[in-house]
């Protein structure tokens, strides 16, 4: 009977420790659970703080890109709602910021607060019982675990992907969630209100465009809008020629067709009809004197004269470094069409025209003989050029 009761005592000890085995097993495996869970939640938190700062970083690009000119012009239209609400907030530019900047805030503080901290709990015993590190650089490894791809994460897919999107459609962008952004309005309107207020308050100190300068550049915005691609280019270019000096499009000596002072009548004829010209600079002893018109020298031939000279038109002087548009100004005011351009030594450098400026603006412009029509007529008849 007494070893009976020793071998029951046995295994009711046996049981007890079989309990508490299993006891232990099952809360382990519970606080991985909890730990995984709160990981899982916490990510999905991270993901849903990320699309939101998105959103709102791509709608503040595209409310500041979108013309307001052009949203009016298409708001006239009372059917299009989501424009007429992009109206509406770009009328009350303060408010609207103020509302993108409160959901940025609020998003950033939540990320903040649960951004990475489950995963780095979950990492560091990790890292400690697998690495064999002690508790500081565990902790340390693990939040720069977490820290790292969150950081590229929020960059990446929170910032420059949505505001990359939004300045290639802006207008549309703006427009769609229009509603979304006056909605928010609602939810964080004491908030909102106090920053609309301060910021006003705080811009009446500093000065602005008058009302009606302000509408001559809305006018001036909204016809540039609504150019084609063409047309927009034709304008940008304009405002490139007041920084284009002259040295970047004047053509050097050695690509010029010129003339002779000295050279015969006969012979100044047959270099006029084989450069095909309309302009010719003319030289003596190694320096530009001035310009023969082709059509004025026809002309003289035709009247029977041959002192060819005394058509010659003074050079008109253009320095390398002037700007484009300023060579352009003296060139039209003294009615000349080709310029001879120098250097600060007043070396003579090359020339440039009017067609040379003008593909500035409008790009390469066809000559009837650019292929060399003239010359394979003259050729075709056998004559010497």
């Amino acid at each position: 009977m007494h070893l009976v009761a020793e071998i029951d005592h046995l295994r009711d000890f046996h049981f007890i420790l079989l309990s508490v085995y299993i006891f232990f097993k099952t809360n382990v495996f519970l606080l991985k659970g909890v730990i995984y869970t709160e990981i899982m939640f916490e990510l999905l938190m991270i993901v849903a703080c990320i699309g939101m700062n998105a959103f709102l970083a791509a709608y503040e690009t595209a409310f500041i890109a979108s013309s307001k000119p052009l949203v009016r012009r298409i708001a006239a239209d009372k059917t299009k709602t989501d424009y007429l609400k992009l109206l509406f907030l770009k009328d009350n530019p303060e408010r609207t910021l103020s509302v993108i900047q409160v959901g940025i805030t609020f998003v950033g503080m939540f990320a903040a607060a649960v951004g990475g901290v489950g995963v780095e709990k979950g990492l560091s015993p990790y890292f400690r019982e697998t690495l064999g590190l002690r508790s500081e650089l565990a902790e340390l490894l693990s939040l720069l675990a977490a820290a790292v791809p969150l950081t590229y994460f929020t960059v990446v897919f929170g910032e420059l992907i949505p505001k990359t999107f939004a300045l290639r459609n802006p207008l549309r962008t703006a427009s769609r969630f229009s509603h979304a952004i006056s909605k928010m309005s609602k939810v964080f309107w004491p908030v909102v209100l106090l920053l609309e207020k301060s910021t006003k308050a705080l811009l009446k100190w500093i000065p602005r465009l008058h009302e009606s300068e302000q509408k001559d550049l809305d006018d001036v915005s909204e016809e540039f809008e609504t150019m084609s691609a063409q047309s927009k280019e034709y304008v940008l270019n304009l405002f490139k020629i007041e920084k284009t000096k002259v040295a970047s499009v004047f053509i050097p000596w050695n690509e010029v067709d010129i003339l002779e002072k000295d050279q015969p009548i006969q012979e100044v004829e047959e270099k006029i009809i084989r450069f095909g010209h309309t302009r010719l600079p003319v030289f003596e002893s190694g320096r530009c004197v001035g310009v023969l018109n082709a059509k004025e020298f026809l002309a003289l031939l035709k009247a029977g004269k041959s002192d060819w000279s005394s058509i010659i038109h003074p050079s008109v002087i253009l320095y390398e470094q002037a700007p484009l548009l300023s060579a352009f100004r003296i060139m039209q005011k003294r009615k000349a069409h080709m310029g001879i351009v120098k250097d600060l030594h007043g070396v003579h450098l090359g020339i440039v025209t009017m067609e040379d400026i003008f593909e500035e603006i409008v790009g390469d412009i066809y000559d009837e003989d650019d292929d060399g029509s003239i010359l394979k007529i003259l050729m075709g008849r056998g004559l010497p050029f």
